[in-house]
Parts: C-alpha cells; structure tokens; sequence
C-alpha cells in the first residue's frame, strides 16, 4: 500500500480540504449528489475502522469491531436517508 508521509503528504493537503469543503457543502444544502458518495466514504470508513487495530496493534480485533460497528451503522443510516438528499 501506498501511505503518504511527509512532504508528499502536506503536498495532498489542499486536495483533502477540497473534498472535505465539498461534502461539508452538500450536507449542509443536503445536494441530491451527496446520498451515494457519503454513505459509500462512511463504509469505507467502516473497514478501515475495522482494519487499523489488526493491522498496525498486534491483531487487536475487539475495539475495531466496536469502531467499526458504529460506522457501519452510521453507513446504514446514510443509506436509508435517501429522501433527505434532493435539494
């Protein structure tokens, strides 16, 4: 995998501000293109909620289990909003 550190990752700063600015302004206008994209970012948050404690505590599994847990649920509840997005 590739993991940005450094300058490389202070390079990319701008352009993870730029897409949090962008999710930010769809939630808040609650924009109709925001129903896929936050409840696929919120999954994939999920697995690495899920993932971190395996791969970088030992194989801790408990507490990414409990993360990961409320990120899916959070995932579910994005999904099931689909109505609210139509502005």
């Amino acid at each position: 995998m590739v993991w940005l550190h450094g300058w490389a990752a202070k390079a990319t700063e701008s352009i993870h501000w730029l897409i949090y600015g962008g999710g930010f302004y769809g939630f808040f206008k609650m924009k109709s293109w925001m129903f896929p994209w936050a409840a696929i970012y919120v999954a994939q948050v999920a697995i690495a909620m899920f993932l971190w404690p395996i791969l970088n505590d030992g194989g801790s599994v408990g507490g990414g289990i409990v993360a990961g847990a409320v990120f899916v649920l959070l995932g579910i509840a994005l999904w099931l909003a689909k109505d609210d997005f139509r502005h």
